[in-house]
């Protein structure tokens, strides 16, 4: 299937006012439409296999509060554009 949108990471702490406890990393995803759920769940699926020494957690930024996402837009550094893709 061809989704278009953008898949980003961006900083919690950033976001969470550097507390402790938190993942540094968060990955999410930005359309106009929400990922169906299938395929949101295949996404965070790889991401918990990957190698890494902390939690990186995968959010649909469509369904998260507006604040939330406009936070996590201005510290984003994109990982992959559907836009952008030949």
């Amino acid at each position: 299937m061809n989704w278009q949108g953008a898949v980003c990471c961006f900083s919690v702490r950033v976001l969470r006012e550097r507390r402790r406890n938190v993942p540094i990393l968060m990955s999410g995803w930005t359309a106009q439409t929400p990922l169906p759920l299938e395929v949101f769940y295949q996404v965070e699926d790889a991401l918990d296999e990957l190698p890494t020494l902390y939690r990186i957690d995968w959010v649909d930024l469509n369904n998260v509060s507006p604040d939330f996402r406009e936070s996590a837009l201005l510290h984003t550094k994109v990982l992959y554009d559907s836009a952008t893709v030949v």
